[in-house]
């Protein structure tokens, strides 16, 4: 059988390189070949509103502003643990997930993940961090979602934190993730 790759119109090069890349660790001896996203989703909070105070466990915010800038694979939001930020509930599938925003000090982030909001536990395989706050936060994991374990959110890993504006922009306090599915 031959590998095969799929592309879409639009991804970034940068994600769907990426994922090609995490692909081929993931479904290593499937026979199926690298696999670039078919369906993607992007969320972006550009107002502070809950992400003034994050704590461990609870979620960072990126839908107080909008729903989602694009969404072609059906995610469903829900207010994270304690009511605070955003959860997300992902279809069976896998994904590759791609978080970033400004930060108040040095810090770290993870993917928490499980079978309900109220369920989600740390993924220590997908802990980021920055030594200082002069620096944009970024993270980037492979996700699969089951049935049993659907949901997933972003949350600080220890101490509690701000997302500051985004540099010299003023009033602007960026919250960013991207989803692209893989299989």
């Amino acid at each position: 059988m031959r590998n095969r790759v799929r592309v879409v119109d639009r991804v970034p090069e940068d994600v769907a390189y990426a994922l090609t890349a995490q692909s081929r660790a993931a479904f290593a001896g499937s026979g199926s070949g690298p696999v670039v996203p078919t369906r993607i989703a992007e969320f972006v909070q550009k107002s502070q509103g809950t992400n003034v105070s994050i704590a461990p466990g609870s979620a960072v915010s990126y839908t107080a502003d909008q729903g989602p800038v694009v969404d072609t694979i059906g995610i469903v939001t829900a207010p994270g643990p304690g009511g605070q930020g955003t959860a997300f509930r992902l279809p069976a599938g896998t994904y590759l997930v791609d978080w970033e925003n400004s930060n108040d000090a040095a810090w770290s982030l993870a993917i928490y993940k499980g079978p309900s909001v109220g369920g989600l536990a740390i993924d220590t395989n997908t802990i980021v961090g920055s030594t200082t706050a002069t620096t944009w936060i970024h993270g980037r994991a492979v996700f699969v979602a089951t049935d049993a374990n659907p949901w997933m959110m972003i949350s600080p890993v220890t101490g509690t934190h701000a997302i500051p504006t985004a540099g010299t922009a003023a009033g602007e306090f960026i919250a960013r993730i991207n989803f692209a599915r893989a299989a």
